[in-house]
């Protein structure tokens, strides 16, 4: 892991990315069940 930057610096701190990458995972879930809502709607309307 990165040190924290000591002393006067300016700018922001470094960043954690401890996060990011759950974020695609995240996204294709979310997408995933839009896809199937969608398709239970036309399922119902036919």
């Amino acid at each position: 892991p990165h040190q924290p930057v000591g002393g006067d610096h300016p700018g922001r701190p470094r960043a954690v990315n401890g996060t990011i990458s759950s974020l695609p995972a995240l996204f294709g879930t979310l997408l995933a069940g839009e896809v199937i809502r969608q398709l239970v709607v036309r399922v119902e309307n036919n």
